[in-house]
């Protein structure tokens, strides 16, 4: 819909920030719901549809934890390493952690 010119990715963000509020409340019905939410997010990013930067801020400060490890965990699944590492790298997540 963002694509094609349907809504605008301000609309998309908002409507997604919705759902993500209810999803508490839907739990108890739709068990999974965290995880088929998470896997569609996975693939708007994957997508460009939205953008891993606005996940993250969308789930700040603990906001719907641990919904942003479970869009992680099924980045996993949709996409290759080598376009994880670039979609990092675009997003300004680390890639590269220092163990002392």
């Amino acid at each position: 819909m963002v694509q094609i010119g349907f809504v605008s990715t301000s609309q998309f963000l908002e409507a997604f920030r919705n759902v993500l509020d209810t999803m508490g409340d839907l739990e108890t019905d739709i068990p999974r719901i965290k995880t088929y939410v998470a896997a569609f997010t996975a693939r708007a990013i994957a997508q460009n549809i939205m953008t891993l930067g606005n996940v993250a801020e969308i789930t700040d400060n603990g906001n719907h934890y641990p919904f942003l490890l479970l869009v992680l965990q099924q980045l996993g699944k949709c996409m290759e390493k080598t376009d994880i590492c670039k979609l990092f790298e675009d997003n300004k997540v680390i890639t590269t952690f220092k163990v002392n």
